[in-house]
């Protein structure tokens, strides 16, 4: 079951990303630095969190705080 779910997870952040992509100015050093910042950039660090507590990892050695030791 988990097998889909992971599979499900990874076609979304790839459809995240590339929004998050076609947002993006290449030309701009502001919009480069800031397109995945936004909502979506929070989405996709959420579906990879969710894909890393359902590989089997700590989603805690991706960021500062220790939410995920409760």
């Amino acid at each position: 079951m988990a097998r889909g779910i992971k599979r499900r997870l990874r076609k979304v952040s790839d459809a995240v990303n590339a929004e998050i992509s076609a947002m993006t100015n290449n030309d701009d050093m502001y919009s480069r630095g800031l397109a995945s910042e936004g909502y979506l950039g929070g989405y996709r660090d959420c579906l990879m969190d969710v894909l890393s507590v359902l590989s089997g990892y700590d989603p805690t050695d991706r960021s500062r705080t220790n939410w995920w030791k409760l």
